[in-house]
């Protein structure tokens, strides 16, 4: 199998909607196989997402409806790095916008990576942090969020689990 990038081909695209926040497209691909394959493409604004650890060693998650869902779903701070906004800059505001924190020392980076990249450019930053200092920005208008802690040892322990699942053949 050819795992060069210029192996496929990109023989048409047509973009089917244009939104606030992410785009709809379609793309007509030529394989290695030389063979023809739609791709339907979201196109999406990169978002970041924050692991914020406090003094007492608690990681800060935030509770929030996510209508695609249809649930409140507890999560990492998270959010959408604004045009021309570096990614830690982006960060940073976030965690002052969903929990009315921020770092007194440079956030970490702890890597990136693709949440569902079989339909969409999505690339997530995360970030981790300690040592928080009060500094409120509005929230969004359309966000109600709630914050809780969780002790970084029982966050470690899902992890585990979560990762031997992972592994797990179906």
């Amino acid at each position: 199998m050819n795992h060069d990038k210029y192996s496929i081909k990109t023989i048409d695209s047509e973009m089917l909607y244009k939104g606030k926040i992410l785009n709809l497209r379609k793309d007509i691909i030529e394989t290695e196989s030389n063979k023809k394959a739609v791709r339907e493409i979201v196109e999406h604004k990169p978002p970041v997402a924050i692991v914020p650890i406090d003094d007492n060693k608690n990681v800060l998650l935030v509770r929030q409806y996510r209508h695609p869902a249809k649930q409140y779903l507890l999560e990492v701070p998270a959010g959408l790095i604004e045009d021309g906004e570096k990614p830690d800059i982006a960060a940073m505001r976030e965690l002052r916008e969903k929990i009315w924190l921020f770092f007194k020392k440079p956030l970490g980076l702890l890597g990136g990576f693709w949440p569902s990249p079989g339909f969409t450019d999505e690339y997530m930053y995360c970030y981790f942090g300690t040592d928080l200092k009060e500094n409120r920005l509005p929230a969004d208008k359309d966000e109600n969020i709630e914050v809780e802690s969780t002790p970084i040892n029982r966050i470690n322990k899902l992890f585990k689990i979560l990762a031997r699942l992972l592994m797990q053949k179906p």
